[in-house]
């Protein structure tokens, strides 16, 4: 089974937790099978986060995760994927559905036998940023499959 600690991280250190265990302030909520069934896939787990603010801030968050030719190469070969975005209650401007529109344009990226996880939760550390956290599920090197 994959733990929080095997995720393969290609940024500064992130702890995961909040976004898998803490349940109370999600309004679009990805269950726990759909995490177990995530993490325990036998497959390589990557991650890669971006942040923004301002205009298009959701798309520049995404955009900043996913823009590096190593995350292009790992995306390619994803066979799941699951994002969350997170954003302040207290920002200046709420999460709005506009702005969560990007995400399909994302998803147009993914593999077209991907599949897609999403979700939001709330930090209030964020201020008027969103914070983009993207993880892939890829089949190990060598495997075989």
């Amino acid at each position: 089974m994959v733990t929080i600690k095997d995720i393969v991280q290609h940024h500064d250190s992130f702890d995961f937790t909040p976004l898998f265990y803490d349940e109370k302030e999600k309004y679009i909520g990805i269950d726990c099978n759909d995490t177990l069934a995530f993490l325990c896939s036998g497959n390589e787990i990557h991650s890669f986060i971006g942040r923004a603010g301002g205009e298009n801030r959701v798309k520049r968050a995404i955009d900043a995760a996913v823009s590096t030719v190593e995350a292009a190469e790992v995306m390619h070969n994803a066979v799941s994927a699951m994002l969350t975005v997170i954003y302040s209650p207290q920002a200046e401007r709420s999460l709005t559905v506009v702005e969560t529109q990007y995400i399909s344009e994302f998803v147009r990226q993914l593999p077209c036998d991907c599949c897609f996880f999403w979700n939001v939760l709330t930090d209030t550390s964020l201020g008027n940023e969103i914070r983009a956290v993207v993880l892939f599920d890829i089949i190990k090197q060598g495997s075989g499959l």
